[in-house]
């Protein structure tokens, strides 16, 4: 895809994501609902924030909106909430998210599977 032919494409699927969370429609967001590569997709948060989605349905989308989008429960996998036998991936984010995008970018720890990561790199 050109450029042109990119920036066209993320003009639209901003409108329809405002257009689509103005209606109701639950957002997700994460790796696999974007088409942002691995560990970049803090951009879709920033970007969601900036067709006027509130920063706690980002926050939402981020947490628990991928989960459910793949089905919950029928996934197989629990994932989103901190509760024994749930699976937990965390960041561990300097300031408040309800107040600023940016802070997504500024973290101190990363979690997998309840285990921190020791190597990891912030994408700017």
């Amino acid at each position: 895809m050109n450029q042109i032919g990119e920036a066209a494409f993320q003009a639209a699927a901003l409108d329809h994501t405002k257009a689509a969370w103005g209606k109701g429609v639950r957002l997700a967001a994460g790796n696999d609902t974007g088409h942002f590569p691995h560990g970049e997709n803090v951009r879709q948060l920033e970007l969601m924030h900036g067709t006027g989605v509130t920063l706690l349905d980002v926050l939402r989308a981020a947490i628990l909106g991928g989960w459910e989008a793949c089905g919950g429960d029928w996934g197989g996998r629990r994932f989103g909430l901190l509760r024994a036998g749930w699976a937990a991936d965390l960041l561990a984010i300097q300031n408040d998210t309800r107040e600023n995008t940016g802070a997504f970018r500024k973290f101190s720890l990363i979690m997998k599977d309840w285990s921190a990561v020791e190597d990891f790199r912030i994408v700017e």
